[in-house]
């Protein structure tokens, strides 16, 4: 059994803002590492890509414990989710040698919520709406 839980049940953040909690475990014997850590990923269409921020590591870990953690909400990335890809935060606790994990999804942004990216409109775009860069290159290309 594995478990994550935060100071007043927040998991909204602002950077800056300090990121505590508790994290516990049961285990049938006691593991070799115990680790919690901070860190972000991209999910969504193309390369994901991820970053662990900060990690703690809990010394001589019993078979049954707990360990508070506090970490700092870095500047960015933010958290936001569009069409395309999203930034996903996440505290995470890990087990070994069995590997198990527990993660729990934050947020962590300039107001404390998830950034929404606003669909693109799939309107085409004309030449002459495009600005003079399209219209430079109309004037060079030869009328038939």
């Amino acid at each position: 059994m594995l478990q994550l839980t935060f100071a007043n049940n927040n998991t909204a953040f602002r950077p800056g803002d300090e990121i505590a909690g508790t994290a516990r475990w049961q285990c049938a014997e006691p593991p070799e590492h115990v680790e919690i850590s901070l860190g972000w990923s991209t999910r969504g269409k193309g390369t994901e890509d991820s970053e662990t921020i900060d990690t703690f590591e809990v010394a001589n870990p019993m078979a049954q414990g707990e360990s508070g953690f506090r970490f700092t909400a870095p500047g960015e990335p933010h958290s936001f989710s569009g069409k395309l890809i999203s930034v996903i935060w996440a505290i995470e606790l890990l087990v070994e040698p069995s590997e198990e994990t527990e993660r729990v999804e934050i947020i962590i942004a300039p107001e404390a919520r998830e950034i929404e990216l606003p669909a693109l409109a799939a309107a085409p775009v004309l030449p002459q709406q495009a600005g003079s860069f399209f219209q430079k290159l109309l004037s060079r290309t030869p009328q038939r």
